[in-house]
């Protein structure tokens, strides 16, 4: 079935998007007047903001996976705002962080990289980031990273005094390097090991100040690496074809299933052409993967609560804001797809969690975007925004006051290999692909795992979220809509 859309009909959307729209949709105001009546501020509190790269919103316990993986997270989820219904704006690590420290969208901040390892995209210098406002409104700052993407050639150090950024050079095991010759070593970005110890360090130090901390770590991303410490409970009575295997983006990438089994190309030498091998596995082989991922979480879960009791244990809990938030998930095999190259909910759906002192804890099930991180921040801290600034994200102070709806729609806008844009509205979610022009529509409320595509079935529907999809495009990106007002699209159904 196919639904044809003229160029003239996208021109009526325009026309009526620009002189009668105007930005409505989307772009209309991050909040820049303060809620009159905020009992949420907290004056001169610090700030603690927290990144867990690649972590599924349902597979912390808070959010309702029934393992043990997050217990520390859990606790503080106890005492915290728990937003619900949080996504992010992209499906991968440098434009997601980019977005949560502009407000902007990554049309907007352009900090994309399309995968070029050579010319590095980062922020413009005079770009409006949440760390320089702190830092102009008498903030410390500091950040401490796991390096690879959120390193300082992409401009993140931007009003930063401090920016420390780690990588992690970690030895294989010996069981893997003799299954399959890897090399004795990898290197990964740094996990929360390393950069917690070193910002708790810097915290003590200047706990008396005023201070803005960035912390981040990639124990939850591929590899998966097999951990040393009591998480390999979670895959300790394994020993299938799988075991010594490591999970590298090729790798999982590179799973098919052929026939009645399913395959993956290991890569010892990590150079995509020397050292590959085919290993077999199975449908009951998979739960050893997502028990790998597992175990980075747990991880992550554990240096995170060594933050939090040193926090508790210098009362610093009563005086900071600690926002936790992750910047994508991850496909685990939903659809038959692997890593974070996609915009379906197992990546886009996030995590985000804010301890605000004596503020009792809530679930916050109002639809919200990192983009919305800054804004946020900056109010619950009684921190005007630069005039200068134009920030696309919303405060969702309101929403954590009276559960307020402060998004119409939440946007997403992928170039993770393949082009891809989402609009979703308080119950549907449309993905645009325009290499194929075709569209995918779910409702996310009762099809959390996006598995009907009700696309072409109510043509009103499907033409209200085209309509503030390409109003978005609109705002962004003018030259997409040059691009795409010189073709005719054609929508097909894809069950």
């Amino acid at each position: 079935m196919k639904l044809l859309f003229s160029r003239s009909a996208y021109f009526v959307y325009f026309i009526v998007v620009i002189f009668l729209i105007g930005g409505f949709f989307l772009i209309n105001g991050s909040m820049k007047s303060r809620n009159e009546n905020n009992n949420l501020v907290c004056r001169d509190c610090n700030v603690i903001l927290i990144s867990v790269d690649t972590l599924r919103a349902d597979h912390v316990g808070a959010y309702g996976y029934p393992r043990n993986t997050t217990p520390n997270l859990d606790n503080f989820a106890k005492n915290a705002i728990i937003f619900t219904n949080v996504f992010s704006q992209t499906s991968w690590t440098l434009p997601s962080h980019a977005t949560i420290f502009t407000s902007l969208y990554p049309a907007q901040h352009k900090v994309l990289n399309e995968y070029n390892e050579t010319v590095y995209d980062s922020l413009n210098a005079s770009t409006v980031t949440l760390a320089k406002v702190m830092r102009d409104s008498g903030y410390k700052t500091a950040a401490f990273v796991g390096d690879i993407y959120v390193g300082p050639k992409f401009g993140f150090g931007n009003g930063f005094e401090n920016y420390f950024s780690y990588d992690s050079n970690v030895q294989i095991e010996s069981s893997m390097h003799d299954a399959y010759g890897y090399s004795e070593y990898i290197e990964t970005g740094g996990t929360f090991n390393r950069t917690l110890s070193q910002g708790i360090k810097w915290i003590d130090e200047n706990r008396n100040e005023k201070f803005f901390v960035f912390l981040h770590g990639y124990d939850v991303h591929a590899p998966y690496l097999r951990k040393d410490i009591s998480d390999t409970s979670f895959y300790s009575n394994y020993s299938g074809p799988l075991k010594d295997v490591l999970f590298t983006y090729r790798e999982l990438n590179s799973i098919q299933k052929v026939d009645d089994h399913y395959e993956i190309r290991v890569d010892a030498n990590f150079s995509g052409n020397t050292g590959k091998k085919t290993v077999k596995f199975n449908d009951s082989d998979l739960g050893y993967i997502i028990s790998r991922y597992d175990a980075g979480v747990f991880s992550a879960d554990t240096a995170l609560g060594n933050l939090f009791s040193y926090l508790k244990s210098k009362n610093l809990l009563e005086k900071t804001i600690v926002v936790v938030v992750s910047d994508h998930g991850e496909n685990l095999f939903e659809k038959g797809l692997w890593s974070h190259r996609n915009v379906y909910d197992s990546v886009l759906q996030v995590v985000m969690m804010i301890h605000i002192p004596n503020r009792s804890p809530a679930a916050v099930s109002s639809m919200a975007g990192l983009i919305d991180v800054m804004p946020t921040i900056l109010d619950l801290v009684n921190v005007s925004i630069p005039s200068e600034a134009n920030l696309a994200g919303k405060n969702l102070v309101p929403a954590i006051a009276n559960g307020k709806e402060v998004n119409n729609f939440v946007f997403a806008d992928s170039n993770f290999l393949a082009k891809a844009l989402v609009v979703r509205s308080d119950t549907y979610k449309l993905i645009f692909r325009p290499a194929n022009n075709t569209f995918e529509l779910y409702n996310w409320r009762t099809d959390p795992h996006e598995t009907l595509n009700i696309y072409g079935r109510n043509a009103t529907r499907d033409e209200e979220l085209k309509f503030a999809l390409f109003s978005f495009i609109n705002e962004t990106n003018t030259n997409a809509i040059q691009k795409l007002m010189s073709q005719s699209y054609v929508g097909e159904v894809q069950e």
